[in-house]
């Protein structure tokens, strides 16, 4: 079981294969490297969810219900139950699959930055007692909102508990669609979202020095799931 603790956390939740065979999701379920590199693909999904809607106003569908969904599984049984349909996790994955930081072009740069933020930020969340209530007291009723509701909570809970913390998230894009309500909900509830991955990630033992030594295991685990994962 992916546990809660007592405070909740907010959410809680190798053998390399080679790229021919499927990877079940017992598989994942049951190898701490992929269930680490699917968590951390869901922060850099989040995070590309954001540039996309930032740029362009919109997000892919498949996106955007896996990271709903992880919003709304607080007591998931397992680490692939949290995210539902491996395909939701593409980008995240193919960005995790080029080499974390190695990109050279905007966008990637811009989702890698996001990225680096949040995880610096559920630091700065975990720290403030009363931010980090505030948000667990608000968790189970979100879950259960229409998809709507839930982007208009999700959005006024990051603006109460998350927003006035240190570092903030400078979020770049084109004015006429961050001026709309609508994509601004959506876009601070991927920011939620991917703090929620950060929380799922350091649970089953990721951290940032932890990737930075793995890396070479990070990029091959997130091919391995790119190319081969089944979804159900």
């Amino acid at each position: 079981m992916l546990e809660i603790s007592v405070q909740r956390c907010l959410f809680k939740a190798r053998n390399n294969i080679s790229g021919e065979e499927m990877i079940s999701n017992d598989q994942v379920n049951s190898d701490s490297l992929y269930q680490r590199v699917l968590s951390l693909a869901g922060t850099l999904e989040a995070c590309s969810a954001v540039q996309s809607l930032a740029s362009s106003g919109q997000i892919d569908d498949a996106s955007l219900q896996c990271l709903v969904r992880s919003i709304k599984m607080i007591d998931a049984p397992d680490v692939v139950s949290v995210f539902g349909d491996r395909l939701g996790l593409s980008k995240g994955l193919g960005l995790m699959a080029g080499g974390i930081g190695q990109a050279t072009d905007a966008t990637a740069m811009d989702v890698y930055r996001y990225m680096n933020t949040l995880i610096s930020l559920k630091k700065s969340l975990f720290a403030n007692s009363v931010a980090q209530q505030k948000v667990i007291d608000r968790l189970d009723w979100i879950k259960t909102l229409d998809e709507k509701e839930l982007f208009t909570s999700c959005a006024e809970l990051y603006l109460e508990a998350v927003s006035p913390l240190k570092p903030r998230v400078y979020v770049q894009g084109e004015q006429r669609f961050l001026e709309q309500e609508e994509v601004s909900n959506k876009i601070r509830t991927m920011l939620l979202a991917g703090i929620r991955c950060v929380v799922l990630w350091e649970q089953l033992g990721g951290g940032r020095f932890e990737m930075l030594l793995r890396r070479k295991a990070y990029q091959s685990a997130a091919s391995d799931l790119l190319t081969t994962g089944a979804t159900n």
